[in-house]
């Protein structure tokens, strides 16, 4: 079931019900679709209260700008019964805060889209809007269960797990602009896109970030310039790829050594000590939950008093042959 809302001759929300009995099928059939060179850099912002404008819509503003991007609204008023009709003063105020959204994204110089979905499962609503208009950078926030309408980590691993663009996950209700970042990846292809991540989540003069990545292998005189010249080569294709970043990056290298034995929590909370937020880079949960020993990110905020974001980096982008290439086969093989 589709309803659309009309204002002054426009299409002011995208409001769609999501039936429970054909969603896994419209999951299904969006697998299916490609991506085309003409697309633009799309992100989808899930927006559960007031709270969330100040934490998410900062960064998904400057990646919009950094991409010449679109900036799509996400508002999922959960239901218990699908077949229940939803009351109109919950629709009235998913209308109301999406109105508030885009009144900040036009007092930024950009517009949005403003998406309404009803559904039994704010997971799935969320990972079916992002396939469904192909996102580039999904900006959300994670919270904990006992807190309605704010995602729990159960939601945000299941999110992690179906959505192949980047990922970017925040604390709501706090101010995501940072004057310094401590970041922390655990591979070298991850330096450029996280960088890019950190980026997002910096404003005004004196910019800075401090990147940790480990050192593996060895021996250490030998590995250790291979390893400084491959993250010389990150940063230097970060710094040509965003020339609008002015600030300053300072390296930390980790030992292996130092994540088996569980140093690297007390490393980051020393230097946590000098930055307005922490930003980790992964796209391995397991990385997450080894070193921290913990098993959900809203478990690591407690261990420090900085925001802590989360970056998530899609897979690399397949040339357009490839993509071409592995449609046909699909087609054949099925």
């Amino acid at each position: 079931m589709v309803s659309i809302e009309h204002s002054n001759g426009n299409n002011l929300f995208d409001i769609q019900t999501l039936e429970g009995n054909t969603f896994k099928a419209k999951l299904a059939s969006l697998e299916n679709r490609t991506h085309t060179d003409s697309d633009r850099y799309t992100i989808v912002i899930p927006i559960s209260n007031p709270g969330s404008f100040k934490a998410l819509l900062p960064p998904a503003i400057k990646a919009c700008y950094r991409h010449n991007g679109v900036l799509l609204l996400l508002h999922v008023l959960g239901v218990s019964d699908q077949g229940k009709k939803i009351e109109e003063d919950r629709l009235d105020s998913a209308k109301t805060l999406l109105r508030e959204g885009l009144r900040r994204v036009r007092a930024a110089g950009l517009e949005a889209k403003l998406l309404i979905r009803i559904s039994n499962n704010i997971p799935d609503a969320v990972i079916h809007v992002a396939k469904e208009h192909q996102a580039s950078l999904l900006v959300m926030g994670w919270g904990v269960k006992s807190e309605q309408n704010i995602m729990n980590t159960a939601a945000v691993d299941r999110i992690f797990a179906n959505v192949e663009g980047n990922i970017l996950i925040g604390e709501p209700h706090i101010q995501s602009t940072f004057r310094k970042v401590v970041v922390m990846v655990d591979e070298l292809s991850l330096v450029e896109p996280v960088l890019e991540h950190a980026s997002y989540l910096l404003h005004g003069r004196h910019q800075g970030i401090v990147l940790f990545h480990s050192f593996k292998g060895g021996p250490w005189e030998t590995g250790i310039n291979d390893y400084t010249h491959s993250l010389n080569k990150a940063l230097r294709i970060f710094k040509q790829d965003n020339p609008g970043f002015e600030g300053e990056i300072s390296l930390r290298h980790i030992l292996e050594t130092e994540l088996e034995s569980g140093a690297l929590g007390n490393i980051l909370k020393k230097q946590a000590q000098y930055a307005d937020c922490v930003l980790l880079g992964t796209r391995n949960e397991y990385w997450v939950k080894k070193t921290f020993l913990v098993d959900r990110p809203n478990v690591i905020t407690k261990a420090l008093s900085n925001p802590i974001f989360l970056s998530r980096p899609g897979a690399p982008p397949k040339p357009l042959w490839m993509k071409r290439l592995f449609a046909s086969l699909k087609q054949y093989w099925v």
